[in-house]
């Protein structure tokens, strides 16, 4: 289960995504009870229910066995099982249909995609705004998952693990929203969790002790030692401590928090660790009766006998409003702790400058603006990057940075981390000027063509977990009553886009002008560390804790040490599960899909080629072999597949190059690849993964560009070099406050076998280490020398031991020679 929070769309070239209607916009934060979120789930870098039919929600994404031709019967006013169908849209792009639907008597409503998919996907969302730090979202996601009246076992979802086929089961908590998704490919098995996620989000137990447990509590430091410290203590209060160790999610609460104050936005729904203490289990269950209330999909029997028929509507208005303008800009300093991973101790101050836009239920100004965004500063040729990357002023941009459209007032933001305190000012007139720059000079239109194409090539491109992105990237609008079937016609948002740019030549320059130059409803937000920041937060939490335990009568302290007991017995003992469903052997598929592969050889490489149905799209992948690289070489593996599509090759300069990728492909990408041998461990297969996807027609100019970058690859340029070490140091370093047990695990584990060994030496905690002394060396080219050596080694025929092209026709064989 996990706390989400949005997360702005990934600045610079290390994402393409654009946070068009169904492009989904990246998890700013997740807090999660399972893997680790950053917002305010359960544990898990976007979860709010609603109390009133009418804002319950639940949307699907289905495989359908008829074909999608039978949905053309169905129209609006048709009347199915209670429901009354709102609308029909078919989406040929996205080869579905959907369906809108009513629930006649408590107005609930239900989206359901048909789609000939196999990974069928469902999930309920609520509209959930808290109004005060206490986390009440956030801990409710946690407990609404400890049992329900059908399933009165402890964590249902974990137990259903080694029940289940899923293919996705988690729970998360966003700004506004709660969603409790999962998906499977087994038709029994998806009714199963359907009927435990359903009594789950509407039949919750809420008792106390899960209350205790999960958000927080008042108890013992030793729960058998009624002599030790009262301390604190619960998952949430505690998950929230973690994640606010990290200065990326201080810098994000802030300027959301005080760019959007007037409601729900400007307080942390995942609960600030100092607030968590207020809530109590009688506000929890309160916030449950009022924001979690049902809507429908399909199964629209199920849903109708197990939740509907039991509710009426309710009338009881959870909205968010729109944040009133400001008049004039405003701005706020904050702290944070001193992070010394970091190479450079004198800069670790951030600034951002933050741009409140428009409503995100403007499907279509919501995307013209996410299209300027990415045009901003995604990409090396982006005059963001140019102008704050460039200067090498810090070490990449703001942990806040492009369009966020998780929220109902879409905003903007972009700065840089990693800079002296000094040189504020000067980032912020540098921000000034380029966005004056823009607003004068425009887009070059062969950037906004590539934009464009890589608009078209995400729209074909279709993962195995399409029903649960679809689901994610439209919860936020439907959230807010919206339309959801708006945001799924990406091609007649992208014809109107073009229509308006060919009648006004100045159209993107006005829209520059009046959301950025002319806009006064401006943050500007700096964060520099405190070396006491850490002695201050323990200093305010012993106080409160001092205040709460002072307060304690002689009975309140024997029922915390009674209640510290049963806790500790309750979380011991076994439980009969066998309330809970499982899948039976007939309910599996007796015949598996066998997939044809073609297996050939060009000029002694092995390459496979399988035909599949890929909507026009072609994906290339490639295996190099490293094992004979040097050992003193191996440490510079993952800084090599970092930097090997970011320097330039061939003819083309970095810049160029970046161009090209985003006009002709999905992305190039490089990664070392570990794996031993289920029967010898100590049979490792180390190679480099090289891979990559582009639209068919665009098949040629892809494998040129990765011609270039196997025979004339750039890597002298130790300037571009060092600033890219620089900010991956900072990435990585970046990553360890929320991926701490991931980093832990590895190293823990690198005794135990070779293979282990080498993951942790090229992604584990000595990988940081070792390119955070590498950033802090001024030999660079040394560097560059060492990563020439590795590209001779890995960059050739000799070393390549499979080839794969996963395409739609197998005459491409004579492209690939």
């Amino acid at each position: 289960m996990m706390a989400v929070r949005k997360r702005s769309e990934n600045c610079g070239p290390k994402s393409s995504k654009v946070s068009f209607p169904i492009a989904m916009a990246t998890p700013r934060l997740l807090y999660s009870t399972v893997l680790a979120r950053s917002f305010h789930s359960c544990r898990s870098k976007v979860s709010q229910k609603w109390n009133c039919m009418h804002r319950i929600k639940y949307s699907t994404a289905v495989a359908v066995e008829p074909p999608l031709d039978s949905y053309a019967s169905l129209s609006a006013g048709n009347k199915i099982r209670g429901y009354t169908i709102l609308k029909v849209v078919p989406v040929s792009e996205l080869n579905l249909v959907s369906v809108l639907l009513s629930h006649d008597e408590t107005n609930a409503k239900h989206l359901h995609i048909a789609r000939n998919d196999k990974n069928n996907a469902f999930g309920v969302s609520f509209r959930t705004t808290p109004m005060d730090d206490t986390g009440v979202p956030h801990i409710l996601e946690h407990i609404a998952l400890c049992g329900s009246t059908k399933y009165p076992v402890r964590d249902p979802f974990f137990k259903m693990i080694n029940r289940s086929l899923s293919t996705f089961m988690n729970a998360m908590t966003a700004s506004d929203w709660t969603l409790y998704p999962f998906s499977s490919q087994n038709k029994k098995d998806f009714t199963n969790l359907m009927s435990v996620y359903l009594d789950a989000a509407f039949n919750p137990l809420l008792q106390e002790r899960d209350f205790r447990q999960e958000g927080w509590r008042l108890e013992h430091k030793d729960h058998n030692d009624p002599s030790s410290p009262i301390i604190y203590k619960g998952v949430v209060f505690n998950e929230m401590k973690g994640v606010f160790s990290s200065q990326h999610a201080i810098f994000q609460e802030a300027v959301q928090n005080n760019l959007l104050p007037s409601h729900t936005y400007g307080v942390c729904s995942g609960g600030l660790p100092l607030a968590i203490p207020d809530l109590t289990w009688q506000a929890l269950r309160e916030f449950h009766s009022n924001h979690y209330h049902p809507v429908t999909p399909d199964h629209l029997d199920i849903i109708e006998n197990s939740v509907l028929k039991h509710y009426n509507k309710l009338e009881q208005d959870t909205s968010v409003p729109l944040q009133p303008r400001w008049a004039e800009p405003r701005r706020v300093k904050v702290s944070c702790r001193h992070n010394e991973m970091l190479p450079d101790s004198n800069k670790q101050t951030t600034v951002a400058v933050s741009y409140l836009l428009t409503d995100v239920t403007d499907v279509y100004e919501s995307s013209v603006l996410s299209l300027i965004s990415s045009l901003l500063v995604n990409s090396e040729t982006a005059p963001f990057y140019h102008s704050l990357i460039e200067s090498n002023l810090g070490s990449g941009f703001a942990p806040v940075c492009g369009y966020e459209n998780s929220t109902r007032d879409t905003w903007f933001s972009v700065g840089l981390e990693g800079i002296a305190e000094g040189s504020v000012e000067q980032v912020l007139n540098i921000i000034d000027e380029t966005f004056k720059k823009v607003a004068n000079e425009g887009f070059p239109q062969e950037r906004v063509d590539a934009l464009l194409s890589q608009i078209e090539l995400s729209t074909k491109h279709q993962t195995s977990n399409f029903g649960l992105s679809l689901m994610m990237s439209l919860n936020t609008m439907w959230n807010h009553d919206a339309d959801p079937t708006v945001g799924l016609q990406v091609n007649e948002i992208i014809s109107r886009f073009k229509k308006e740019m060919a009648a006004n030549p100045q159209y993107l320059q006005e829209y520059v002008k009046k959301y950025f130059i002319e806009n006064t409803h401006k943050l500007t937000v700096e964060m520099s560390p405190d070396e006491h920041y850490e002695e201050k937060q323990q200093e305010l939490e012993a106080a409160k804790l001092k205040s709460m335990v002072d307060r304690l009568t002689a009975a309140d302290r024997e029922e915390i040490f009674t209640q510290g007991k049963v806790l500790a017995k309750a979380q011991m003992e076994e439980e009969d599960l066998s309330c809970l469903p499982t899948i039976l052997k007939t309910d599996l598929d007796t015949v598996g899909v066998k997939t044809r592969v073609d297996t050939t050889t060009l000029d002694g490489v092995e390459v496979q080629l399988c035909e599949q149905p890929t909507n026009e799209v072609v994906y290339f992948n490639l295996l190099t072999d490293m094992a004979d690289l040097p050992s003193h070489l191996k440490p510079f593996v993952p800084l090599f597949c970092s930097v090997a599509t970011k320097m330039g090759a061939g003819g083309l300069d970095y810049k160029q190059q970046s161009q090209r990728i985003a006009r002709y492909t999905g992305g190039l990408s490089l990664s070392h690849h570990i794996s031993s041998s289920p029967s010898d461990l100590d049979m490792v297969l180390q190679a480099i993964h090289l891979q990559s996807f582009c639209l068919k027609e665009n098949i040629t100019p892809m494998f040129e560009l990765w011609a270039d970058i196997f025979n004339k690859i750039r890597l002298e340029d130790v300037g571009r070099l060092s600033m890219l070490l620089k900010m991956g140091v900072a990435d990585l370093v970046n990553s360890v406050s929320h991926s701490g047990h991931q980093y832990a695990m590895r190293h823990s584990a690198s005794n135990l076998s070779e293979a282990n060994r080498l993951k942790e030496v090229l992604s584990g905690v000595t990988q940081i280490s070792f390119l955070k002394t590498l950033s802090e060396n001024d030999n660079q080219d040394r560097i560059a020398s060492y990563l020439k050596d590795i590209a001779q080694h890995v960059l050739n025929k000799n070393s390549l031991n499979l080839f794969g092209v996963i395409s739609g026709a197998l005459s491409m064989l004579s492209l690939v020679q």
